[in-house]
């Protein structure tokens, strides 16, 4: 079965509501820069390849950003997160370094759960408290072991 291009064609309200993003810049590695100001205020980067790497886009509730990159670093002297809900999938390892005190707190319950875990005071006391019953289960509780 074969097309023709009345086939092809769609709805002419359809031609009118399409908004090509206005060519802005290009870089020397083949990046390009686009703006677009219809159906919504956005600038994406596109890769010389044509995929988006990075795109703002300004909503009603202020600026959405989107990227995708090879590797993210942040240096600065104090990063203050705030948001409703926070998320993090990491497909490999996790590590986090602290050189000062770490404090966790939640106002809810808490859960950290793993195949293994391990607690380890490396150099000093290793304490747990409850205001209510303290449980340990498990198979065997090897304790100075």
């Amino acid at each position: 079965m074969t097309s023709s291009a009345k086939d092809l064609e769609g709805p002419a309200h359809l031609l009118e509501t399409v908004h090509v993003p206005e060519h802005v810049a290009t870089f020397k590695s083949g990046r390009a820069v686009f703006v677009s100001t219809e159906p919504e205020e956005v600038v994406h980067i596109a890769a010389a390849d044509g995929r988006i790497e990075l795109s703002i886009r300004f909503d009603k509730d202020g600026p959405v950003l989107a990227f995708e990159a090879a590797s993210m670093r942040l240096a600065a002297k104090r990063i203050a997160v705030e948001c409703d809900q926070l998320e993090t999938n990491v497909r490999g390892d996790m590590r986090e370094n602290v050189r000062g005190r770490r404090i966790a707190t939640s106002l809810g319950p808490t859960l950290i759960a793993g195949r293994d875990v391990d607690i380890t005071a490396e150099g000093g006391e290793l304490r747990a408290s409850s205001q209510d019953d303290l449980h340990i289960n498990g198979k065997n509780v090897l304790i100075n072991c």
